[in-house]
């Protein structure tokens, strides 16, 4: 992961999901048995990360979309702002709501599917990522 630097510049976002994954991981080896509140938590903890960080000047997707648009310039464009806020919350909420079903869901018959549902989800969100992006500053501009 330290290699992803080389072309994007750290964030606070990385420095805490860094240490999310690490305390996670530790607790989910040394605890076992924790498992099944450890999995779901760590999904929480993720979403409470993006959808807080809405709340700040630049949230979350947009230190990274940046590189995609002028780089730093583009945190200067409250369009490309605001998309990238709306999208934050967009995958705040779903990481939130995959807490629980997460939760719900484990010790269940559904639970062997888990690992599946919850790639398949960030994977549907990626898609509807990519075309919001782009549909919506055009039909904010087109207002």
């Amino acid at each position: 992961m330290g290699l992803i630097f080389f072309r994007f510049r750290k964030t606070i976002y990385d420095v805490l999901s860094y240490t999310a994954v690490i305390v996670f991981s530790i607790t989910a080896l040394l605890l076992p048995e924790m498992i099944r509140l450890i999995l779901p938590g760590s999904y929480l903890a993720f979403g409470l990360m993006w959808s807080l960080s809405c709340l700040t000047k630049i949230p979350l997707t947009a230190w990274y979309s940046m590189n995609n648009y002028n780089s730093e310039s583009a945190l200067e464009n409250p369009l490309f702002v605001h998309t990238n806020r709306i999208l934050t919350l967009a995958w705040g909420i779903l990481y939130v709501v995959t807490s629980a079903w997460t939760f719900f869901l484990m010790g269940t018959p559904i639970s062997p599917y888990l690992a599946i549902i919850n790639n398949v989800m960030p994977i549907l969100m990626g898609i509807f990522t990519k075309w919001f992006q782009n549909w919506y500053p055009a039909h904010y501009a087109s207002k």
